[in-house]
């Protein structure tokens, strides 16, 4: 009878022991669960973040090449400008200078053609009259 006793609870402190072992792997599981969860969890939180990052990136250096062509264009509008008013002040200085010429023209065949031009006549006149 103590034999089937003795039996009986070592049999049932095997099943508590299994059970046991069977509760403590599933814990395990369990946590392990929770952990994988956990690092998936990290994971996708890390995967968003990084997401967010490059998203992120992404949109900084959207902003960076809509602030390169923006300052692009105001620096082609510049040189736009600075070449209109360049070809504005070439012009003017083309204008200046042909009013300046055309002033020394008017100046000088007003003073200085009638004192060439008209000894020439004379000249040119005795010469044809001494033939």
């Amino acid at each position: 009878m103590s034999c089937c006793l003795l039996w009986n609870l070592l049999f049932m402190d095997l099943l508590y022991m299994g059970l046991l072992f069977v509760n403590l792997l599933y814990m395990g599981l369990l946590y392990m669960g929770l952990l994988y969860m956990g690092l998936l969890y990290m994971g996708l939180l890390y995967m968003g973040l990084l997401y967010m990052g490059l998203l992120y990136m992404g949109l900084l250096y959207m902003g960076l090449l809509f602030m390169g062509l923006f300052y692009m264009g105001l620096l082609y509008m510049g040189l736009l400008y600075m070449s209109l008013l360049f070809k504005d002040l070439l012009f003017m200085c083309f204008l200046y200078m042909g009013l300046l010429f055309m002033g020394l023209l008017y100046w000088v065949s007003s003073i200085w053609v009638p004192f060439i031009w008209v000894p020439s006549v004379w000249v040119f006149s005795i010469w044809v009259c001494s033939l």
